[in-house]
């Protein structure tokens, strides 16, 4: 095998949220061996079974190694040159037709160099319309913290006394904050999930509260109704620390348990107990997911358990949701070029754009359909699969047909890489460097870590930063790229913290840069504008939003739709975390196609017993926006009455059935609640 180097970098397969330390082992200018980092701060050598497969992922046949071009009779391979003058030639005669604003960019994951590099771009070309997988995963719940209180405020589990899982499933989703929660629990720590699926996570919890699909507000207020008439919250921070309690207390009156339980099928006295437990046993910490998210009432919902959070006592405190760090560092956004013309969603969703500075990408099929506010004729998507991740397959396909032009860049021929003119490969985290900022995503180690190039990129392919970097030039953008390679980028970058990127080589388990501290809003308040934390937003208020947390039904339920029941009478919920799969990702790695061969249906014993069908028996699932097949899987992890489908599977892609309704504040769409039916094949 020869000699073998130990290269230290961090696993990038679970995304940006749960980045565990790797050594990775090299011969011959191959990864032949992966292993745990036993010295990174968080991982300690951890590894799972995805990180595991992480070489089945990097040395995959299926993997794009060249620059493709569509042709008559197929795909072509071509040089760089000839796809780049092709994007650029592209992209210039639609800029002149229609203007700038008529390019889109996607891209298929949140807060990574990825996405910066692509504002750079945008900014320049003058198109406002730089999007990404944040229209869809999880900032409609940050974008509810932040105006409650200023920041998301993230969950200290590691120091907890009481730990609510609310719609999430570390144990498959976030395997760092599983192992951290399964630690606190065994110090003696109560564990309470909410949830209608028994989950991996659920089934380790001290109670499990099934839930109805779409009702966690309707839980929030009624968890907020026990708190305030029983006393059970903090008096001296809501009197020093908050707005808008009484008028809250006022609002949750009519939320009672029992009114409560007929919405949620929580029983009133489990909403109690809940209630209960956050003071029984303080600090609680609230761990939510994405789940409360994917309906059109999933921000109001947070701004309910962002209120829970604060006037229970344990914001900002050890052992309760804690906000986080942020390294200073330099802005690839260029403000002088900012468009003045607003990008589409913006109008009807203002304050996803005001804090995310992005396009809300829920909105581009339908600009791309219909032409309204503009015309969308051209798309860039870099990491990302809108055939998978977008809902209501059908409208998204249709846009994409229709674009005048296409570009795709990724690690493999995604469903929307087939519908590409250009598509181009994409390196992987092993193949490029990246610095990560762990006090964003765990305040209690606010630690800036090098994710360190290990291999050169296989064949043709080219980093994401390399992609813009030579696009901008291409286009005549040259003065605004003036580094030589990413090391002097990351460099400029991180002048403002006084780390360069010899240092976070030179120490391969991270820089710490700040002292995890509690009560931080006792020297200077809250980043509101009263500087408090708002039970009652006025910044809402002013833009015609209930300025209070409430629940209305999602729009497309049982009490929502009940003129849909005799032909859809079950829920469907989406989107359970995989133990094995990243939304549509890594299907072509054996080890994990074994522990998951291919899609099936959740489906409670009684639903299936009365609708005749078993275990394994191949089902079609329907809805208004269309039906898949698939098998089923008769199980107890679900409820009766709703049925479970995974997403990212190309043979049976749910969003074929999902809606693309929007949460009026957010824009989110509902993922998880739509009316179906089911029935043996």
């Amino acid at each position: 095998m020869g000699r073998q180097n130990v290269v230290p970098t961090l696993c990038g397969m679970c995304g940006r949220y749960a980045i565990c330390g790797i050594d990775a082992i090299v011969a011959g200018g191959e990864i032949v061996k992966v292993e745990g980092r036993k010295s990174h701060p968080l991982s300690r050598g951890f590894l799972c079974p995805v990180g595991r497969a992480s070489i089945e992922y990097q040395y995959s046949p299926e993997r794009l190694k060249h620059p493709l071009k569509k042709s008559g009779t197929g795909w072509a391979k071509i040089s760089w040159d000839e796809a780049l003058d092709t994007i650029v030639k592209n992209l210039s005669t639609i800029k002149k037709r229609h203007g700038p604003e008529s390019l889109a960019v996607y891209l298929g994951q949140v807060m990574t160099p990825m996405v910066k590099h692509a504002k750079r771009f945008c900014d320049l070309f003058g198109t406002p319309n730089m999007t990404s997988a944040a229209s869809f995963c999880q900032w409609s719940g940050i974008i509810a913290h932040i105006l409650t209180y200023g920041a998301f405020a993230f969950p200290d589990v590691r120091n907890s006394k009481m730990i609510l899982v609310w719609g999430n499933n570390p144990s498959f989703s976030n395997r760092l904050l599983n192992r951290e929660i399964e630690e606190a629990v065994a110090n003696g720590a109560k564990l309470v999930v909410i949830d209608p699926r028994k989950t991996e996570t659920a089934r380790k919890a001290h109670l499990h509260v099934p839930i109805r699909p779409t009702t966690d507000g309707a839980l929030a207020l009624g968890l907020l109704n026990v708190i305030m008439s029983q006393g059970l919250y903090d008096n001296a921070f809501v009197r020093e620390y908050t707005t808008g309690f009484e008028e809250l207390r006022e609002r949750v009156k009519m939320w009672t348990p029992e009114r409560v339980a007929e919405i949620t099928w929580v029983a009133p006295e489990t909403i109690r107990h809940i209630a209960m437990l956050t003071q029984l046993h303080r600090p609680a910490a609230i761990v939510s997911g994405i789940s409360p998210n994917h309906a059109t009432n999933g921000f109001q919902a947070f701004r309910g358990i962002a209120s829970i959070i604060a006037v229970s006592g344990n914001l900002d405190e050890k052992g309760g949701n804690t906000f986080g760090y942020k390294l200073p560092f330099n802005s690839y956004r260029i403000k002088e070029k900012f468009p003045e013309i607003k990008g589409v969603g913006i109008r009807e969703h203002p304050f996803f754009f005001r804090i995310l500075a992005e396009a809300h990408a829920s909105h581009l099929a339908d600009a791309m359909n219909s032409g309204e506010p503009y015309p969308i004729k051209a798309l860039l998507v870099q990491g990302g699969n809108p055939i998978s991740s977008w809902p209501h397959t059908n409208k998204s396909t249709a846009a994409l047909k229709g674009l005048d032009f296409l570009a795709v860049m990724d690690i493999r021929m995604t469903e929307t890489a087939k519908l590409a003119h250009i598509v181009l490969p994409a390196a992987t985290f092993f193949e490029r460097p990246e610095w990560i900022d762990y006090g964003q995503m765990m305040p209690m180690s606010p630690t800036v870590i090098l994710q360190n190039k290990v291999v050169d990129p296989l064949g043709e392919c080219r980093a994401d930063w390399q992609f813009w970097f030579d696009l901008g030039r291409k286009m005549g953008y040259e003065d605004y790229y003036p580094w030589s390679d990413i090391r002097e980028a990351i460099d400029w970058e991180l002048t403002p913290s006084g780390i360069c990127y010899k240092q976070l080589e030179e120490n391969p388990d991270g820089i710490k840069y700040g002292e995890v501290g509690f009560r931080k809003y006792e020297k200077g308040g809250f980043h509101t504008p009263s500087k408090r934390v708002e039970l009652y937003s006025r910044r809402l208020d002013q833009r015609g939003y209930d300025p209070l947390p409430i629940h209305t039904e999602s729009t497309e339920t049982p009490k929502s739709r009940p003129d849909f029941l005799d032909r859809y009478p079950l829920i469907l919920i989406t989107g359970a975390r995989s133990e094995v799969y990243q939304h549509s990702q890594y299907r072509e790695c054996p080890s994990l196609r074994q522990v998951s061969p291919e899609a099936r249906v959740e489906i409670n014993p009684k639903t299936a017993k009365r609708l005749d069908i078993r275990d394994t028996d191949m089902v079609q699932v329907e809805t208004l926006r269309g039906a898949i097949r698939l098998r089923a899987s008769v199980t107890d992890k679900i409820l009766p009455g709703i049925i479970g489908v995974p997403h990212g599977w190309a043979e049976a892609n749910v969003n074929m059935l999902t809606d693309d309704a929007r949460d009026p504040i957010s824009g989110f769409p509902p993922f998880r609640g739509s009316l179906c039916n089911i029935s043996k094949v």
